[in-house]
């Protein structure tokens, strides 16, 4: 192969390197613009992955809802479709197998498992919103983690993600206490250091 070859061929393939990270962040930029903001409340979970690098890992109470057809074994519901309740909290409508037709207000699920519904078994579901991680700047995510915890641990403030839903997407916006970004707080914190 010649010279001229590789060369054409090397920018070829970062051609399409960039067209593809270009297509990730048009996609995740879409959902800002489209998608509508759900509020998702949080629970504490631990992150310990030190490769990954900063962030904030992030837990939620499940979310069970009961699918209304009988279902085979090996068929699990694959899409939750929300709405909100009267607290402006994401509400689960509908579990189903196929993505909505007339609604882009649902997430694709990954993990979904049968669950109980006020004592009930059956054709019910359950999953854990796969918001699993907030991304912060590096200097933030210590002190933004400690804030989230303290609250979390020794509080009664409602701690909540924002996420916009948009065709099987999501994005999350930002992490609330209170009213309070978690960012805000995490500044306040390290500046008091």
């Amino acid at each position: 192969m010649t010279k001229r070859n590789a060369i054409f061929i090397w920018i070829i393939a970062a051609i399409f390197q960039l067209g593809y990270l270009g297509k990730i962040i048009w996609d995740k930029n879409q959902i800002f613009y489209y998608g509508k903001q759900y509020k998702f409340k949080c629970a504490l979970r631990d992150p310990a992955n030190p490769i990954v690098g900063r962030y904030l890992e992030l837990n939620y109470d499940q979310i069970c809802g009961e699918y209304k057809v009988a279902l085979d074994e090996n068929k699990i519901p694959k899409y939750a479709i929300f709405n909100t309740n009267d607290s402006g909290y994401a509400k689960l409508i509908s579990l189903d197998f196929m993505p909505p037709e007339k609604s882009t207000n649902y997430i694709k699920l990954e993990y979904v498992y049968q669950g109980y519904l006020n004592g009930r078994l059956g054709n019910i579901w359950c999953f854990r919103p796969p918001l699993e991680r907030y991304y912060l700047p590096e200097d933030l995510a210590p002190d933004a983690e400690k804030v989230f915890r303290e609250t979390i641990i020794n509080s009664n403030v409602e701690v909540y993600t924002l996420a916009r839903i948009w065709k099987g997407d999501f994005v999350i916006e930002d992490v609330l206490i209170g009213n309070c970004s978690i960012k805000d707080l995490a500044r306040s914190h390290y500046k008091t250091k």
